[in-house]
């Protein structure tokens, strides 16, 4: 898809559109306000054990095991103070019964409030 015909759609069609790629994605998705997730897509759900309502009842940081959590917060809050974070974005995914894998975290800020 070409950039220049993109500029073409709608509004609606390009957040449409952006929804349905989050949604169908093969990554786990989720979307944060203030380390609250208000918005996950299907493979995040499936990964994570939770429903998206569920999910939306709980900090981000529980799906962080606890020995990373303190390096994931640090490398959230360089990224929200506008530095380049040093270390490892990679941290031990912990889902609803306990299981545990293997994760990277990667931070995005969005230039407007978006939720």
């Amino acid at each position: 898809m070409r950039g220049k015909h993109m500029k073409e759609w709608s509004k609606d069609m390009r957040d449409d559109f952006c929804r349905l790629m989050v949604e169908h994605a093969p990554d786990g998705m989720a979307l944060l306000q203030e380390g609250m997730i208000q918005f996950a897509n299907k493979r995040f759900e499936g990964l994570a054990g939770y429903s998206l309502q569920e999910a939306k009842t709980l900090s981000f940081l529980r799906f962080v095991h606890p020995d990373d959590r303190l390096k994931i917060q640090n490398y959230w809050s360089a990224k929200l103070e506008g530095k380049e974070s040093s270390g490892d974005s990679s941290f031990m995914f912990v889902d609803k019964g306990g299981g545990e894998t293997v994760s990277y975290t990667h931070l995005t800020l969005p230039t407007k409030r978006i939720v």
